[in-house]
């Protein structure tokens, strides 16, 4: 019955319509206090963690020299090929374009490479997974349910 007064004399002295005297009757009450918690809330700490008496966490790193270029295995440039109009395996032409667009008719695909190896991802569901040749104008490789060529027009 207390925890009954208790929560209606609250919900008054929230709602602004408690009597005058309901602020010292609740002072009066032998109840443990009343405590409110914001929901969602889980604990955990404020602030850095593990603190040194004497100076920050933040690290600096030593100054290293640039990493040197790595020499050109003609990987890069095979990718750098990848531009321009392929006659597909399925008898119509793919326009690739430098953006790592390209499209045939109403398909459209995105491509990516890295060295010699592409990946075209179709709008149709399937991705291509694909070898430059050594000379750039041949592509070969799978959609992991036929064979996919094409060769540079």
């Amino acid at each position: 019955m207390r925890g009954f007064f208790l929560f209606a004399l609250v919900a008054d002295l929230l709602a602004g319509s408690a009597a005058p005297n309901a602020e010292e009757r609740l002072a009066e009450t032998t109840a443990p206090p009343i405590v409110f918690a914001q929901g969602g809330s889980t604990g955990g700490s404020i602030g850095k963690q593990d603190k040194a008496v004497s100076g920050s966490r933040e690290r600096t790193l030593p100054d290293r020299p640039a990493a040197a270029p790595k020499p050109n295995d003609g990987m890069a440039s095979l990718c750098g090929k990848m531009a321009g109009v392929w006659s597909w395996f399925t008898g119509g032409d793919v326009v690739i374009r430098s953006s790592g667009t390209a499209s045939t008719g109403s398909l459209t695909a995105t491509w990516t490479c890295k060295s010699n190896q592409v990946v075209m991802v179709w709008s149709h569901g399937f991705t291509d997974r694909l070898t430059i040749s050594s000379d750039g104008n041949r592509l070969s490789g799978s959609n992991g349910f036929v064979t996919v060529s094409g060769h540079r027009k």
